[in-house]
């Protein structure tokens, strides 16, 4: 398996979840949020690797080749 790191330096990492955050906000449900600050980043990360994942696949469809995809790429 590969892990895939990403370093922010300490004195950025608020900077980048005021950005981040403002953008992509945690969802809530009944004004409760389903995940902290450091879940909620994990999923938005791999639900757009997972969305580009398949928009690859999508092009590679369009090129005469049926699209196979492989729900577990990402774990």
């Amino acid at each position: 398996m590969v892990d895939i790191v990403i370093t922010i330096p300490n004195d950025k990492v608020n900077e980048l979840k005021l950005g981040f955050l403002k953008a992509y906000p945690i969802p809530k449900e009944h004004g409760i949020p389903q995940y902290t600050e450091m879940e909620w980043t994990i999923v938005w990360i791999k639900e757009q690797l997972m969305r580009a994942y398949k928009e690859g696949k999508n092009i590679i469809a369009h090129e005469g080749v049926v699209p196979v995809y492989d729900e577990n790429v990402i774990l």
